[in-house]
């Protein structure tokens, strides 16, 4: 059966040039096209390292100092302070924290970290207090870290590759400084989270420290541009912002700074996604993925469908010849899949070369290259041998139920 195939391959190859020369271009393509599928669903459902459900960002403002009402003696930490203890005892509110390097946050401040001879720089970092851990659950590496009670004695949180870099592989805590030797220098305990997507997951996050300051610490430092966020009970979260805004609306208001708003993390999240287009890049590749594999069966089972009305004859003849439906079918169908055989290899060897060009955001792979390589690749092989399948069987069914008589009259 096999070498009938290729005997039938190399009788008709002019015709099985141009055939063939499709099949390559079609399987690149899909291959490249699998492999940005799957970056982007790796990253879709990668553990983010921190849980943004049932929580909310507050947004605030202050009163002008033109403002009737203002009061030049209240103090903006004092009011900071009081709006999160009225949102502390609002029904539902389990937690309320403070932070500057919240989740999907686009913008923060660098500076280097060391420990004795070794430095890092440019290393991203933020403050937050004790709550602001429990508010958005950051989640420890080790189930024998209790990162909870790490932050509540001022422990610093690290993402990985800081504490790799600076502490060694395998370390979990321990000291670092920040700052510049000798004239601004600050130390304190790390301890290694998984949370390394601070601004975003579909971005590779850069090196990242959280410093832990006390409430009264951070608002001292931070109390005219405060960030508050909460997090509220899972069973209390049904239409919770309309319900806070309309019952604490009175009470909103603390000196000269009051809450506009509250903000549900999830769409802040989307909205964040839409000003870095990441909405607008899935929706292109998705698009782009679904119309060429369209393009790709149409091409095929049309391709086909005109190379079997030109052997209408030659079917005939078969089947007057003895051959059943079935065999003629399974010939079509052995035809497509042995030209897609032949192009296999030099197929793979242009998507090796071609690998990491869709990865246009520099993801880690989710498995070692070598193996990821393999996956994708026998991924879009199965793929690509479905669509000639699929785009083969019908115009060979159609041609498998030609009356012989029929077919030989074409010649």
């Amino acid at each position: 059966m096999i070498s009938h195939l290729f005997k039938l391959i190399v009788n008709q190859w002019r015709s099985n040039i141009w055939l063939m020369a499709e099949l390559f271009i079609s399987f690149v393509c899909i291959w490249m096209i699998s492999d940005a599928f799957v970056l982007l669903l790796d990253r879709s459902f990668k553990e983010r390292g921190f849980d943004i459900e049932h929580t909310y960002m507050v947004s605030n403002s202050r009163k002008s100092k033109e403002s009737p009402d203002y009061d030049p003696n209240s103090g903006q930490q004092d009011e900071a302070r009081e709006l999160a203890e009225r949102i502390r005892h609002y029904p539902g509110v389990e937690v309320v924290g403070f932070g500057t390097a919240f989740p999907y946050r686009t913008g923060y401040s660098a500076f280097q970290f060391y420990r004795d001879t070794l430095s890092m720089n440019g290393v991203y970092y933020g403050y937050m207090t004790p709550e602001f851990f429990s508010v958005f659950n950051y989640k420890p590496v080790d189930e024998n870290i209790y990162l909870e009670e790490e932050v509540k004695n001022g422990h610093w949180l690290a993402s990985r590759t800081v504490m790799e870099k600076l502490l060694g592989k395998g370390v979990l805590k321990g000291r670092l400084h920040y700052g510049m030797k000798d004239i601004y220098d600050m130390e304190g305990v790390c301890v290694m989270t998984t949370a390394n997507f601070a601004r975003c997951e579909y971005l590779e996050e850069p090196d990242f420290v959280w410093i832990t300051l006390s409430e009264k610490q951070y608002l001292n430092s931070y109390g005219d541009e405060w960030n508050m966020f909460f997090r509220v009970a899972p069973q209390a979260d049904h239409d919770f912002r309309d319900k806070f805004l309309a019952s604490m609306r009175p009470r909103l208001i603390a000196g000269n700074s009051m809450i506009t708003d509250i903000v549900p993390m999830e769409t802040h999240r989307n909205q964040v996604l839409r000003l870095l287009g990441f909405d607008m890049y899935y929706s292109i590749v998705y698009f782009l993925a679904a119309f060429f594999l369209l393009c790709t069966f149409l091409g095929v089972i049309g391709t086909f469908w005109f190379r079997t009305e030109a052997r209408t004859s030659e079917i005939g003849l078969r089947m007057a010849l003895g051959s059943t439906r079935k065999k003629v079918r399974q010939l079509m169908i052995g035809e497509g899949l042995a030209l897609f055989g032949l192009i296999w290899i030099p197929g793979m060897v242009i998507a090796y070369l071609l690998r990491g060009v869709v990865n246009i955001f520099d993801y880690t792979l989710p498995l070692p290259d070598g193996l990821y390589f393999l996956f994708i690749s026998i991924f879009a092989t199965l793929l690509m041998s479905l669509l000639i399948i699929a785009g083969t069987w019908y115009p060979a069914r159609q041609a498998s139920r030609i009356n012989p008589v029929d077919a030989l009259h074409y010649e």
